[in-house]
């Protein structure tokens, strides 16, 4: 379904609420966000493999009693990359 909107050395791993998507690169496995509603440059490098994607993420136990379920998190260089670019799309 992705195929005709990220390029051909890419594939989609994964999508995020919102239509971005996690992409990967076929030929040295590194992972890449593309962002559906930036006109130029919406292809961003966020890790150099697959192992060091995962391993970015974290999980923190409930700030509440309210909630049982563990928040998960991103490290916080990509923490920060969403941002920038949510920041760039309200502009």
């Amino acid at each position: 379904m992705w195929e005709e909107v990220v390029q051909d050395d890419l594939v989609c791993i994964a999508d995020r609420p919102g239509g971005d998507l996690v992409c990967m690169d076929k030929e040295d496995g590194s992972i890449w966000f593309w962002f559906h509603d930036v006109a130029d440059d919406n292809l961003v490098m966020v890790a150099d493999s697959f192992e060091e994607f995962i391993c970015g993420f974290s999980c923190e136990e409930p700030a509440n009693d309210n909630n049982d379920e563990p928040e998960m998190s991103l490290s916080p260089e990509l923490d920060k990359l969403l941002r920038e670019k949510a920041q760039e799309h309200n502009k």
